[in-house]
C-alpha cells in the first residue's frame, strides 16, 4: 500500500457502475457512493479527484468541472480524460478538439500541469483535424485559487 491512511471515495449515479467497481476493488479503504456528484456539500473537502471519461456523458460539462473545482482543496489536484470527435448514443456533449476541452478546463478555474492528446487513428494531425478522427485528451490540473 502506497498510502497507507488514504480514503477513496467512488461516486457514482449508476449502481450498476458501482456494482462492477466493487467487483475489481476490495479495499476496506474505499467507500462506494451512489450518488449525483450535484449533491455533495463537501467544498475544499479533497486533495485529488480523477474524472475518467465522464465530461461527455453530462449536458453542460462546465458545471461537472466547477463542481469539482469547489470540492478540491486549495491547489487541489485533478486527473481528467475526455475523448473528441467520439459521438456515441451515452455521449450526451460532443467535445471537437483537445483545444475545445482545454478551454472549458482552463475557463472552469484550472491551470493544465501535464496533458497528453492522441488519435485514434495513425494519422497527422492535419488529416486526423479534417477527417474528425476521434481522439482521446488526458490532463492532471490544478485548482486554481
Amino acid at each position: 500500500r502506497v498510502f497507507p491512511c488514504a480514503r477513496i471515495k467512488a461516486v457514482d449515479i449508476s449502481e450498476t457502475a458501482l456494482a462492477m467497481a466493487r467487483h475489481f476493488v476490495d479495499d476496506e479503504r474505499v467507500d462506494f457512493v451512489l450518488n449525483n456528484i450535484f449533491d455533495f456539500k463537501e467544498a475544499g473537502a479533497y486533495d485529488f479527484i480523477t474524472l475518467g471519461e465522464v465530461l461527455e456523458h453530462v449536458e453542460v460539462p462546465e458545471e461537472l468541472l466547477k463542481k469539482i473545482h469547489c470540492l478540491l482543496k486549495d491547489k487541489g489536484i485533478a486527473f481528467l480524460t475526455v475523448p473528441s470527435n467520439s459521438p456515441a448514443v451515452d455521449h450526451i456533449y460532443l467535445f471537437h478538439s483537445a483545444e475545445n476541452i482545454k478551454n472549458m478546463i482552463i475557463s472552469s478555474g484550472f491551470d493544465i500541469i501535464r496533458d497528453i492528446h492522441m488519435y485514434t487513428e495513425d494519422v497527422d494531425e492535419k488529416l486526423a483535424d479534417k477527417l474528425k478522427v476521434s481522439s482521446m485528451y488526458g490532463a492532471f490540473v490544478r485548482k486554481r485559487s
